[in-house]
């Protein structure tokens, strides 16, 4: 969506693969595309940024056989880290919008004409990877159009969204803290006898 809505010149593809058999070819699987059907999909010679939810040898391993596998650059899972929020999660993995827009950017050897708009992701990235650390959770952001300069700043709301109070049951705890949700140990554990 940012891409379309910022570089409307550049043509983009979105495939949302479901079946990852798919990416082989049907002599090593039966689900999968054929090369003529692989290549009306991902082209023969266009960059492709693959973001993938796993491990990204795994694409590479199911495509290596693939015309345009020297164009495939898949994001996804990297050791990194530990576990914080799941926007952070997705910034560790290099697989937020503001880094694939930037992605897109450099494959598609746009750095001269939409250096601005990398700028603006590089520093919007930045900006969330600080309000992750500072709030404990993802920020919200708004993109609007600066008619001045006719460029797009990101800007982050100043107030995380409030939480609804949960009715818990007893004995229970909010899955929410017990799972470090917002940098927080559990806050409360109602017991029978305090209900």
């Amino acid at each position: 969506e940012m891409i379309r809505k910022h570089l409307p010149e550049l043509k983009v593809r979105v495939i949302n693969v479901v079946n990852l058999m798919k990416l082989q070819p049907p002599e090593e699987h039966p689900h999968g595309l054929s090369d003529r059907d692989f290549d009306a999909l991902f082209t023969k010679d266009r960059p492709i940024i693959f973001a993938f939810h796993g491990y990204p040898w795994l694409i590479h391993r199911l495509t290596y056989r693939r015309t345009n596998h020297k164009n495939l650059h898949v994001r996804g899972y990297k050791e990194e880290g530990t576990t914080t929020t799941p926007f952070d999660m997705v910034m560790l993995n290099d697989l937020d919008r503001y880094h694939l827009v930037v992605d897109v950017i450099d494959r598609a050897g746009l750095a001269g004409t939409a250096g601005h708009l990398r700028q603006e992701m590089v520093d919007a990235r930045v900006r969330a990877r600080q309000y992750t650390r500072e709030h404990g959770e993802e920020p919200g952001t708004v993109l609007r159009a600066n008619a001045d300069h006719g460029l797009t700043e990101l800007r982050l709301q100043d107030d995380p969204p409030a939480r609804r109070r949960k009715r818990l049951l007893p004995g229970s705890c909010d899955p929410d803290d017990e799972l470090g949700v917002g940098g927080h140990r559990p806050r409360r554990v109602l017991h029978p006898e305090s209900v």
